[in-house]
């Protein structure tokens, strides 16, 4: 569990630093908003497909329940940040700076949402089959004590 937390805190931090990164020139006070602002709204969309991924699991107790969705939550929010933020910052400092155009950033942005609906199927099954496995391995467990 500690090693999980810990892979979790250093995924996060390479995430921040390379959206930071990418964001180039833009003001400090920006990059910190720009970058909670896209940590909170890839929370929001991995708890969202969270509970989609949850239809027809059912926990032993509450608290297994919450530990495991708090943890996958996590890790799931720094995969998908990880995926999304530095590359939509990338051409945020591209079009500031006047390095692509709108159509550019337009057509590489409807390629990211096609890209993303298909990322997002895939992670709603894998969450489900994670969770299944987790409540399995769970069940062994107090069968052998």
């Amino acid at each position: 569990m500690t090693f999980i937390l810990i892979a979790i805190i250093a995924m996060a931090l390479v995430v921040i630093f390379w959206t930071w990164h990418n964001l180039g020139t833009e003001i400090v006070s920006k990059k910190i908003v720009w970058i909670l602002a896209g940590g909170l709204t890839c929370y929001g969309i991995t708890f969202l497909l969270m509970q989609f991924s949850q239809a027809g699991v059912y926990y032993p107790n509450q608290e297994a329940k919450n530990q495991i969705l708090g943890i996958l939550v996590s890790l799931f929010t720094v995969l998908n940040s990880g995926i999304i933020l530095p590359y939509l910052a990338k051409l945020w400092d591209g079009l500031k700076e006047e390095e692509i155009t709108k159509q550019v950033v337009k057509r590489k942005m409807v390629i990211l949402m096609i890209l993303l609906v298909i990322v997002f199927w895939i992670e709603v099954t894998y969450l489900t089959s994670i969770q299944e496995g987790i409540i399995q391995v769970y069940e062994n467990q107090k069968q052998i004590r």
